[in-house]
């Protein structure tokens, strides 16, 4: 991916024969898809930029028309590109909420500094996002709850958390 984009969803496959796409928006991204004007599909190192004619609700996914997408043969070509768009144009979320991409990678550690390994993938659950979290004793699964995420910073690249009775075993 290329570093000022941040992907924030899949074409899954074609809609109908007009060139509709239908796009599955990753974790936490449904609706800052449809605050775009300008989309941006990206597999590999091919780069494409489309203007939007109009996105809907299709069920799980969103189903999006890009100008010049017009017919279904075109449209079929992008099936599993990923959507992005540039990454300084995300909108701002609420204090104390984070996108995905922002939470990938950073180092997860116990409030007495024991660290715990890197954030591999946010998993979205219906009741809370669980972070998968690899370290040198393997894999642990995290509730990303406030019970046990007691600090994320960005800037040091951290998440602190008060782990519950047999979490880490």
């Amino acid at each position: 991916m290329k570093a000022n984009f941040v992907a924030i969803g899949e074409i899954a496959r074609l809609h109908g024969i007009r060139g509709e796409l239908k796009v599955v928006p990753f974790s936490g991204l449904r609706e800052v898809l449809a605050h775009f004007d300008r989309l941006w599909l990206i597999q590999g190192e091919r780069v494409e930029s489309f203007a939007v004619e109009r996105v809907r609700q299709g069920g799980r996914a969103l189903i999006v028309k890009l100008r010049d997408v017009d017919h279904a043969e075109v449209a079929e070509r992008f099936r599993g590109w990923q959507v992005a768009v540039p990454r300084d144009e995300l909108p701002s979320l609420p204090p104390d909420q984070y996108y995905s991409f922002q939470l990938a990678g950073l180092t997860v550690i116990t409030e007495a500094g024991e660290v715990v390994g890197q954030i591999e993938e946010i998993w979205p659950l219906p009741a809370h996002d669980v972070y998968r979290v690899r370290g040198a004793k393997g894999e642990v699964l995290i509730p990303a709850v406030k019970e046990i995420v007691k600090e994320i910073d960005l800037k040091e690249g951290r998440v602190v958390i008060r782990p519950l009775e047999g979490l880490l075993e």
